[in-house]
């Protein structure tokens, strides 16, 4: 086979390839893929765990907004606190003490669906 049709046949063979397949074979330095995942593990990404929330008027927050002042949430205590990636809610959780920190125990991880 000539040189031209050994190109040809590995431009049809790329063509052949699903979209989801040339994107998660993305070349590395050396020339083989690398995977998807791989090419994404260092993106940072924000973690939030939600305590709770409240709506106040502005008349309210200025009297709630001193020191000693108690501003009563949503949640009650006890009750799984939400925990969100991007501003998505993927799990659930309680809060736990780590030492002198806070730290999250996942509870129930969601199945991507934003409540």
């Amino acid at each position: 086979m000539g040189e031209a049709a050994v190109k040809q046949e590995e431009i049809q063979q790329a063509s052949e390839e699903t979209p989801t397949e040339a994107a998660n074979d993305v070349p590395a330095a050396n020339g083989a893929p690398l995977p998807f995942e791989k090419l994404l593990a260092d993106v940072p990404l924000q973690i939030t765990v939600e305590l709770g929330r409240v709506r106040l008027s502005l008349r309210e927050i200025g009297q709630h907004l001193v020191p000693g002042a108690v501003i009563p949430l949503s949640k009650v205590t006890g009750e799984s606190l939400d925990i969100r990636i991007n501003d998505r809610l993927v799990a659930r959780g309680e809060a736990v003490a780590i030492g002198e920190r806070y730290g999250i125990r996942m509870v129930e991880i969601l199945d991507g669906v934003d409540e």
